[in-house]
């Protein structure tokens, strides 16, 4: 991403209290760069070249627990 790493924005989602999920994709392995980007929240983490059936998945499975956990979120709210 120009200007801005994936793990930058990330940092800058956090801080402005976003829930969205997040899926790396990247050109290059970096273990360090990933370890923090999991622990920080982030769904998945791929390297190039993926197979487009997987990172699908992926990204579907991060949608579903997301909308899980809003639906939670507001189930427990509205009590």
């Amino acid at each position: 991403m120009r200007g801005l790493s994936g793990p930058d924005l990330q940092s800058r989602l956090i801080e402005f209290g976003s829930t969205l999920p997040i899926v790396f994709l990247t050109g290059y392995m970096d273990i360090t760069v990933t370890v923090k980007a999991i622990k920080a929240g982030a769904d998945n983490f791929f390297i190039k070249p993926v197979r487009s059936d997987e990172l699908l998945r992926a990204i579907e499975r991060a949608l579903a627990r997301h909308e899980t956990a809003l639906a939670l979120k507001g189930e427990l709210e509205s009590r």
